[in-house]
């Protein structure tokens, strides 16, 4: 009995230990557009709008994988829309992201900064000059429930990321069903090992 319970317990412990490496991605990133692949990039195309009467080519660019700014450099973001009716998010970096963000800009000027949002590219605007001000706008082929939904996820809202979760359930179906057999299979064999009294 001691030993199934081990064994269910290193069960648990593998479950556990998965669920910790594989942590959900960043809700919004920061990266740069390269002219060409490389090893470090991956193509990615823009978001299209899903209500244009006449969808116009889609562009696909060269993005870097590794992100300059992330989630944890956001103080907070807002949903808004504008003037004529196209909803952005407003965001408000911390005071490192601010720092972070001024040199990226600066460094990169005539590059394309771009803006992915829970793993889709949504827009990839050209610096024309070092933003300094610790606060950003970010426009795209945004709904106005998207923008609002992204908005309470980067605060850090408990909304669940569907997509996420379904990924991590289709990743790791096999290695549970794996540890579930294990531990049945040694169970098994430890009560046909285990002489019977009488």
């Amino acid at each position: 009995m001691k030993n199934i319970l081990l064994l269910m317990g290193i069960a648990l412990l593998s479950l556990v230990a998965v669920a910790r490496v594989t942590a959900a991605p960043p809700i919004i990133q920061f990266r740069l557009v390269v002219d060409n692949p490389t090893a470090d990039s991956e193509p990615m195309t823009v978001v299209q709008p899903n209500n244009s009467p006449k969808q116009p080519q889609p562009e696909v660019l060269n993005i870097q994988k590794a992100a300059l700014l992330d989630s944890s450099d956001v103080k907070n973001a807002t949903a808004s829309v504008g003037r004529i009716g196209q909803p952005f998010i407003d965001i408000k970096l911390t005071d490192n992201g601010s720092k972070r963000f001024a040199e990226v800009t600066r460094q990169n000027i005539g590059k394309r900064l771009a803006i992915v949002i829970d793993g889709r590219l949504y827009s990839a605007p050209r610096i024309i000059a070092a933003i300094t001000g610790g606060e950003a706008q970010i426009s795209g082929h945004f709904t106005k429930e998207e923008t609002e939904n992204f908005a309470a996820r980067i605060n850090g809202s408990p909304a669940v990321n569907h997509a996420f979760t379904t990924v991590f359930v289709i990743r790791h179906f096999y290695l549970l069903c794996l540890i579930a057999a294990a531990v049945v299979t040694l169970v098994l064999i430890f009560r046909k090992g285990t002489p019977r009294a009488g």
